[in-house]
């Protein structure tokens, strides 16, 4: 017998917050961890459930489960009274070719053991189904249900990126001149008063960014120049949908001072001075 050891009881619940009669026992030599499996792989019909095996991680240690129907239970040891046990689950799938997918996880979770039996409960909204060995944007399971290599990058080809915005008041959208980038490419905008919604096509599987500038013309000493008044400026990763961004007012920054004067170039045309000239 473990001396200095304490039972400790953890009802791993792994269904939805209705729960289900899992449990598990950790006593002062040896005890159980009992759970069910996650629901998206229960459930799924392209996950082979029977080659599913799930891992625990108690305190840094890792331990095999063993299935049993839907439920899956391993062996550890028992836990001191009045310290922590942190824990952490993980379910992977073994494929027809032998490689090991991972499926779902937990992030470790720490609970503080007294001197008598307690209860802890993991959801299965505690659940993170983000593995995704082939880094296509589409997590691993979703390759499963969807039938595709989880392991070959989708090469599904073109995403449309899509933007739409008002122009803000503060602006004074009468006379606001707009130019729309997307993956650095000028694109073409459809209008209806003061909103605007622009479209471009890119490759999927990059990182791009959308620019939306607001400019005014003016003329100095003759000339035709350009004030910049604003920029939106948005990261967007082209994954395996077609991708709507919505831009509000806050979403744009006036911030900007062509001469550094500490005036932004908006209020240096409103007061009618210079933004291109400091004073």
């Amino acid at each position: 017998m473990l001396l200095g050891k304490t039972p400790l009881f953890l009802l791993t619940s792994l269904a939805l917050l209705t729960g289900c009669d899992s449990s598990s026992r950790l006593s002062q030599q040896n005890g159980e961890l009992d759970f069910q499996a996650p629901e998206k792989i229960r459930t799924s019909l392209a996950v082979d459930f029977d080659q599913v095996s799930g891992i625990a991680n108690v305190n840094d240690r890792v331990f095999e489960m063993q299935r049993m129907g839907e439920r899956f239970i391993a062996t550890v040891p028992g836990v001191p009274a009045n310290s922590t046990v942190s824990i952490d689950l993980r379910f992977i799938e073994t494929l027809p070719s032998g490689a090991a997918l991972d499926l779902a996880r937990t992030e470790p979770q720490t609970f503080t053991v007294g001197s008598t039996d307690q209860t802890i409960e993991i959801f299965e909204e505690q659940f993170s189904y983000d593995f995704d060995d082939d880094n296509d944007g589409i997590s691993n399971i979703g390759e499963r249900n969807d039938g595709t290599d989880p392991f070959v990058p989708e090469s599904a080809g073109i995403r449309a990126v899509t933007v739409n915005f008002n122009i803000p008041l503060r602006a004074d959208p009468t006379i606001t001149q707009v130019a729309v980038l997307i993956a650095d490419a000028p694109r073409q905008f459809m209008r209806d008063g003061a909103f605007r919604t622009a479209t471009g096509l890119v490759s999927t599987l990059n990182t791009i960014e959308v620019d939306v500038r607001l400019t005014r013309n003016i003329t100095v000493q003759g000339q035709q120049r350009i004030v910049l008044l604003a920029d939106s400026v948005t990261t967007v990763v082209a994954g395996s949908q077609d991708f709507t961004l919505n831009l509000n007012d806050t979403d744009f920054d006036f911030n900007i001072d062509t001469d550094g004067d500490g005036i932004i170039n908006i209020d240096e045309l409103q007061a009618g001075t210079d933004p291109f000239i400091a004073g």
